[in-house]
Order: C-alpha cells, then structure tokens, then sequence
C-alpha cells in the first residue's frame, strides 16, 4: 500500500523531546551511539528501539513520537533509502511541517529518498567524516529558530488532540490564545510553518472566546435591567453585540 501519513496521536501521552531519529535496523550501532551522544549534550530523543512490525498501534504511538519532536532526524543509509517502513516516519514529519534534518551516514542517490530528505540540506556524518563534528553540526541545526519551532511543536500537540476530540480537548484561552495568535503573524518569516490544524484550532480558540465575552456581557445586561439600570444594561448590551462573532461557527469548529 501507499504511505500513510494521517498519524494522530489519539489517546497517546508523549512527552516532548528534542529529537525524534528514524533510521533503519541495520544502523542500529551508530544510532545508539547517537543517542547517546546527544543525552551526554543533555538532549532528549525518541528512538523506536524494538523494531516492532507496523500496525495501527504501531503507527500511533510513532505519529506521536514525530509530533512530539522538537526536530526530526533521518539517518542516511542504503537501508534506510531501501525501507518502506522508514518512507512513512518523513511523510508524517512533513505533512506537520516538522523541522527535518537529514543525517548521512552513507550517501545515497537523491531520487532513492523520500522527498521530504532529498530536498533538505545534508549533514553528513560518514566514517571519513569526525563524530563530534557531525554531531555539534547536528545539535546546531536542531537549535536553530528554537523558540519559533518549540510553539509550533506544543501548539501542533494540542491541536491534533482538539482536532481528534473536540469533547475532551480543551481550546486556548487568555494569554495562551494571545500567544498563538502572535505566533501565527510571524509565519512568514519562519521554515516550519503553521499547519492546517493549528490554524484551525487558534481561529476556534478566538471565536469560543469571544463568543463566551459576549455570553458574559448578556447576562450582566440581563441582571442589571432587572434591578433598573436600563443605562448601564444597554452599555453592557452594546458590548455583548460587538463582541459576538459574525457568521457562526468556524467550519472546523
């Protein structure tokens, strides 16, 4: 079958780490050395180590891990290029818009890749190639924008979680909804863009927001014309009016 790439994480707890690193089995050694070369930098990452068989649990619990990932690495190898198992983790990481970082470990014909690494800019750690530098230009690479590409990763999380249960999910509020709605005016000056879902779930927040001002507003306009204070309840009225959203319900909503 074709690539999947509709991976949410439904009812999947992930923590947030630095990294997510898809390789093949075969590259095994070097990826643990990787790893952990990375924590003694004080970096997490998320690692599939047991190599379990895809499935439907399989893919959730990786769509999860790719969300969940600061920035995500793909290990270049013959392997690697040749798995089908490996096409499917930078198609999820590319459909979220994730910060993707190719890491060649053995060089290979760009048509052999999946798109979303063959069009990126390589860092390459081969056997001729010193460790520690890859490494140090690896860890450069991950820290780039870092502020920019932690929002979009904590606001893609939520999101997905909205966009999978709007029953038990909650909307952003206050600040926070401030915050992402600053976040989403910068968009063009940034790589990792804002998804389809995060823009959906901000423009959602804004609209439950203001339609709950309104509410608030109404029913203060309502007790104070009980107890007579037509003036005060019109001011409160008016406010309620201009704050209620026009047209309805955004679509996603």
């Amino acid at each position: 079958g074709g690539v999947r790439t509709n991976v949410t994480p439904l009812n999947v707890v992930t923590e947030a780490t630095d990294v997510f690193i898809s390789y093949a089995r075969e590259d095994k050694a070097f990826v643990a050395r990787l790893h952990e070369t990375l924590r003694l930098d004080g970096r997490t990452a998320w690692v599939d180590w047991e190599g379990i068989p895809p499935s439907a649990q399989w893919r959730v619990a990786i769509g999860a891990g790719i969300i969940n990932g600061q920035s995500f690495v793909f290990v270049i190898t013959t392997p690697s290029a040749a798995s089908p198992v490996c096409a499917e983790e930078p198609a999820i990481a590319q459909q979220h818009n994730k910060k993707i970082i190719p890491l060649v470990l053995e060089e290979v014909e760009h048509a052999k890749l999946p798109e979303a690494i063959a069009s990126r800019q390589w860092i390459f750690a081969r056997p001729t190639e010193v460790f520690e530098a890859a490494v140090g230009e690896l860890i450069a690479a991950m820290d780039t924008d870092l502020d920019w590409v932690q929002a979009h990763t904590r606001l893609l999380d939520r999101a997905l979680r909205w966009t999978a249960d709007r029953e038990r999910a909650s909307l952003l509020e206050g600040h926070e909804l401030d915050d992402a709605e600053a976040w989403l005016t910068e968009a063009d000056s940034h790589e990792q863009k804002p998804t389809a879902e995060q823009q959906a779930f901000i423009a959602s927040s804004r609209w439950r927001a203001r339609l709950d001002d309104a509410d608030r507003h109404l029913v203060e306009a309502q007790q104070l014309l009980t107890r007579g204070r037509r003036q005060a309840a019109a001011a409160h009225l008016l406010r309620a009016v201009e704050l209620a959203p026009e047209g309805g319900a955004p679509a996603e909503y």
